[in-house]
């Protein structure tokens, strides 16, 4: 008896067969075997043994996969399907296109390359796929026969210093141009003819019926049947046992009943409790809908470092994938500040011998949840991380998207479900094409980014380094942040690999320039020239770092750094412009910097020297009576108070990282801008009251009345109450119209956050400013008589609405009272501000008082 014939028989009743710990297993509808069936497994019972015993490793069990007809209906893989519905939802993307190119030096013979090519399209399946409705759900087509698409180029035509550039041009339009899922043909290849001796060889495929692994199938079997066209015989390529329409139905009929039970199981308790959404500071807030643009940041580790990773993991019984993993962890904790992540990671999913040859779409997702914490060392991180690891290769046989139907989190066209961070590991060279006569150049890719992530760390292992890049949606991220965090992590990888049992908060995150720039010590605030009077000034060239001098207001005071002119005249924006690296490390150190002596006592003299380090500076300010361009006023509150510390815009979405005050009136008595460290209120207070905002974060409420405060027409810049909603749905905040003209909203922002170049963390909110205990008794009681508590103009609760009390509010402002550090204005007076770092406040006042304000660099946590 022909064992897989029998067995393929069987499947078609339904009937499944596998082997567990030597016995026979059977899976099926009750009574499907008739008695004479029966007997015939009971006459072949060793040989289905001992052929299911060969055909799969002992990590393969329940059916084994067989060919089934093609007369039926061959469903999608249920990754198959969540890219056909994707591409439903959003038609003509270049999303999904996986497309490499070769370089081939010597005397390639283009019609036996694209015969070698064409003997892919005979062999397997899915390069002759394409996906049908049937039934109103969506089929696997598949051709007898197909003709491959191959176009060829040639620009010799070209003068010779023009061809590369052509060429990579036309590479970038091959890569985006779409497929038709429904009329194929899902694999195109471009050849373009760069010299005598040189051709451009462009593969481009999508995803839905090929992954990284098929890739490297077709190189290795285009050089077998090259070499063996070339010399006139058919190639020596080995019958495939089954194509990837059989593995398809395969998974649809093995994860069901107790298996799939099980496995569910495991990944709800995996799972319970998981943050939906991984809460990354952000430049832009999240769009309703993701466009799935990109870009990337490429990097690379040396050998050197490798090595480190290798004995490290070594050390710990763990393979290079989870150091790096927890590398990654790390960082985004450093990042964000999240204490609960769950990062994705691709599995080839291969393990069954019998798909190890197929070209297909069989790359599965396995899901790694982190617990992380600042005082955590990274070697117990590592050792959690590789048990973690082991545990989900375990279960990583259930498809994701099968993962996802059953658990139903909250859907959303704005982020992917279960993870929003993925890391993409491969290791060895991948295929490897030999073509007689033929040097091959490999080029890489022209992938589309991105695909569904916010962000994807994909790293390439060829044993003598690690190839990487950082691929971020353009939806949420500017390049620069990305670019530090690409910088930021071989930092952490040099830190731990050194002492791997630092703890995660005492990593040091800076370059070499950034701990030199900020251990320079500040020169004295006036230079000494006592002992040159009597020497007879002569004219000299300054250098542009000699036109200024570095001090404090006291000594040991490090907020604010002061900045003075050494020599009349000094041009404040133009110096800026020619220093902006310097003053970056420092206001990174300082948190503010009062440059006095400058004479900025304009408008357009404070836009010039903001935009010297700003140019795109913040104009939609609805808060900021306008002054003039792109300069505001302060907001109004009555000059006999004082305006509590905060840190400006915090309960928006965005807000602005850096801010310019400038004095051009002060006032006759005072009126100072109070500056508090927001590191060190994030210290002081107690770690418990802490931990509460941090897990729950402050939630804003504002209700728009006539009469009392700005009225939302004017915050909003609109009459038209649809564009407020607008605003409002994109920068996550809820509203409620009340009455005629009455608007209510609310929002829940961190109170914390990380400083997204520092990694240090921030007290950073706006809580003392909104919460009804914090005004002045008079006030609050005159509000409170005025009004029910729900409608009071401003006011805050924690992120849960449970109420925050006042003895809460007590203790964050006795720490603000502690730090504050307070001096007087002069005339021309300009303080820098990170947002995030120092927190302002403003004392009352008596007389006129003239301050502007500018802001810049717009982000989100």
């Amino acid at each position: 008896m022909e064992v897989q014939a029998f067995l393929t028989e069987l499947r078609a009743l339904g009937v499944v067969f596998s082997v567990s710990e030597g016995k026979l297993r059977s899976q099926g509808p009750k009574n499907a075997l008739s008695a004479a069936l029966q007997e015939r497994v009971r006459q072949h019972k060793e040989a289905i043994i001992a052929f299911l015993s060969a055909t799969f490793t002992t990590a393969e069990t329940h059916a084994p996969i067989v060919p089934v007809p093609r007369n039926q209906p061959l469903p999608l893989s249920f990754a198959q399907q969540r890219l056909w519905f994707t591409d439903q939802i959003a038609p003509g993307s270049a999303s999904y296109n996986i497309a490499f190119a070769v370089k081939m030096h010597g005397a390639l013979d283009l019609g036996v390359l694209r015969m070698a090519l064409q003997k892919m399209v005979d062999r397997h399946e899915a390069f002759r796929t394409t996906f049908v409705m049937a039934g109103g759900v969506p089929q696997q087509a598949i051709a007898p026969d197909a003709q491959l698409a191959m176009t060829e180029l040639d620009l010799r035509h070209l003068p010779e210093a023009e061809r590369e550039a052509e060429a990579r041009r036309l590479a970038r339009a091959e890569a985006g141009t779409p497929f038709d899922l429904a009329r194929g043909p899902l694999l195109r290849a471009t050849t373009i003819c760069l010299s005598d001796s040189t051709q451009l060889v462009l593969l481009t495929v999508h995803h839905i019926i090929a992954d990284d692994w098929s890739v490297g199938i077709v190189m290795r079997e285009v050089g077998v049947c090259y070499a063996a066209l070339l010399e006139g015989r058919e190639p020596a390529l080995a019958p495939l046992p089954i194509q990837y329409a059989d593995y398809a139905l395969w998974q649809r009929n093995t994860f069901q009943g107790a298996r799939l039970e099980a496995e569910l199981a495991h990944w709800r308790r995996k799972l319970a409790g998981a943050p939906e959404l991984l809460q990354l500071p952000t430049t832009r807030p999240r769009p309703e809908v993701q466009s799935f643009r990109g870009a990337q940041v490429p990097f690379s580790l040396t050998a050197e470092q490798i090595a480190a990773v290798r004995e490290l993991g070594h050390r710990h019984g763990c393979t290079p994938f989870v150091v790096l993993l927890t590398a990654l962890q790390a960082l985004l904790y450093r990042f964000s500040g999240v204490t609960d992540m769950v990062i994705a990671a691709d599995v080839a999913n291969r393990d069954r011998r019998e798909v190890q040859p197929l070209v297909g779409f069989f790359v599965n997702q396995m899901l790694l949840r982190a617990t992380l914490d600042g005082q955590l060392r990274f070697e117990r991180l590592l050792e959690a991380g590789r048990d973690e690891v082991l545990d989900a290769q375990a279960h990583q046989e259930l498809p994701f998207d099968m993962l996802v139907e059953h658990l139903r989190p909250k859907r959303s066209m704005a982020y992917n479900p279960l993870y929003q961070v993925k890391i993409a590991y491969l290791h060895g060279s991948g295929g490897v094409a030999e073509l007689p006569g033929v040097r091959l150049e490999f080029l890489g890719g022209e992938q589309q980014a991105t695909k569904e992530c916010d962000l994807t760390l994909f790293l390439h292992d060829t044993d003598d380094a690690v190839h990487g890049a950082l691929e971020y949606s353009t939806d949420l991220f500017d390049a620069a942040p990305m670019a530090r965090l690409v910088e930021q992590y071989p930092l952490l990888l040099q830190a731990v690999l050194a002492q791997p049992d630092i703890r995660l908060d005492s990593i040091d995150l800076r370059t070499q320039a950034e701990r030199e720039a900020q251990a320079r010590p500040a020169p004295a605030a006036k230079p000494a020239f006592g002992g040159f009077k009597s020497v007879k000034p002569k004219a000299v060239q300054l250098p542009q770092g000699g036109l200024v001098t570095f001090g404090a207001l006291a000594p040991e005071q490090q907020l604010p750094l002061v900045v003075q002119p050494s020599v009349a005249g000094v041009d404040l924006a133009a110096w800026a412009r020619d220093n902006q690296a310097e003053i970056d490390a420092k206001l990174l150190a300082h948190g503010a910097i009062l440059f006095r002596g400058f004479n900025v006592s304009t408008p357009d003299a404070l836009e010039r020297f903001a935009q010297a380090l700003c140019p795109t500076l913040y104009e939609e300010n609805g808060e900021h009576p306008h002054l003039a361009g792109k300069i505001y006023r302060p907001v109004f509150y009555p000059p006999t108070e004082k305006l509590l510390w905060h840190n400006e815009n915090t309960f928006n979405a965005s807000w602005p990282r850096r801010i310019w005050f400038a004095c051009a009136r002060p006032a006759e008595r005072g009126g100072e801008t109070p500056l508090v460290d927001s590191r060190r209120v994030f210290q002081e207070l107690d770690p418990a009251l802490r931990e509460r905002f941090l897990a729950h974060g402050v939630k804003y409420m504002r209700n728009y009345r006539p009469g009392i405060g700005l009225s939302w027409q004017q915050v909003f810049g609109t009459t038209d109450r649809a564009q407020v909603e607008a605003v409002c749905r994109a920068g996550g905040m809820s509203w409620e119209w009340k009455g005629d003209d009455q608007l209510r909203t609310s929002c829940v922002r961190p109170a914390a956050a990380r400083h997204p170049l520092s990694g240090e963390w921030c007290w950073h909110n706006q809580a003392q400013h909104w919460h009804v205990s914090c005004l002045d008794p008079d006030t609050g009681e005159a509000l409170r008589n005025l009004c029910a508590e729900e409608d009071l103009p401003r006011n805050c609760y924690y992120g849960d609405g449970s109420v925050i009390e006042d003895e809460a509010m007590d203790a964050i402002l006795a720490a603000y009272q502690r730090l504050e550090v307070s001096f007087p204005w002069q005339l021309g007076d300009v303080v820098m501000l990170d947002n995030m770092l120092t927190a302002h406040a403003r004392n009352a006042f008596a007389g006129e008082r003239k301050l502007m304000v500018a802001l810049g660099e717009m982000i989100s946590v």
